[in-house]
């Protein structure tokens, strides 16, 4: 991909990803309490560097599921991000954009995350220097470029568009799940972890429906972002 002409970071790109599914596949894990960090294959975490990006910028796409109401959708995923934000004593912040462009329209801009919901397939997106997908059977993806240290420079979380979701805390299903957990899940993956040992987590692997354990960050995550990003007291 080109080089990014504002960055003063190593040009090296490399696209990454993560998925919220229904199967478990993990490699490079290092426990924190009951979460798991994902590394480079040369052992740097993952990360976001909250001095060089002190906000990341979210942008929701202008199409939600082919089920769900888009406003109510828009809400959980601003749920999601406020969520992490809200640890005490962290340096999380976010903060959200103008609505998405298409997948293939996505600027270069460091700090920024685009939340798409997509059929599964795969797609082209430049800004990442590549391709992304959704396979069959997903219910997210998280992909990311970092700047070959480890540190993630640009997000795109994909949402299955097909599936139908729950989007308030008082309904009750068994098989749709509850979006704002789906978006904290992968969250989780752009700020550094990976699938959770502990099955209350919400970086557990497996997304159930209704509004389950997932809902709401474990202790696990609050210690990862205050171990990962904590402020100095």
């Amino acid at each position: 991909m080109m080089p990014r002409n504002h960055l003063h970071r190593p040009p090296a790109r490399a696209v990454l990803w993560t998925f919220l599914a229904l199967a478990l596949v993990a490699t490079g894990w290092a426990p924190l309490h009951g979460s798991v960090r994902r590394f480079t294959p040369e052992g740097a975490p993952y990360r976001v560097d909250f001095d060089y990006t002190p906000i990341l910028r979210y942008h929701l796409a202008s199409s939600g599921s082919v089920r769900g109401v888009l406003s109510n959708e828009w809400t959980n995923v601003r749920a999601a991000f406020d969520q992490w934000q809200a640890i005490p004593g962290t340096r999380i912040r976010f903060s959200e954009g103008t609505p998405s462009p298409a997948l293939t329209a996505i600027p270069i801009e460091d700090g920024r995350i685009d939340v798409h919901w997509v059929s599964p397939g795969l797609f082209s997106v430049p800004a990442l220097g590549g391709s992304v997908s959704l396979q069959a059977g997903q219910i997210a993806s998280a992909w990311f470029v970092d700047d070959g240290t480890g540190v993630v420079l640009q997000s795109v979380i994909l949402i299955n568009r097909d599936l139908d979701y729950l989007t308030y805390y008082e309904a009750d299903s068994a098989t749709r799940p509850f979006l704002e957990s789906v978006v904290l899940h992968e969250i989780g993956h752009v700020l550094g972890l990976n699938h959770a040992v502990l099955g209350g987590a919400t970086m557990w692997w497996f997304q159930g429906g209704g509004v389950g354990t997932a809902a709401g960050l474990s202790e696990d995550e609050r210690t990862f972002a205050a171990a990962e990003y904590g402020t100095v007291a």
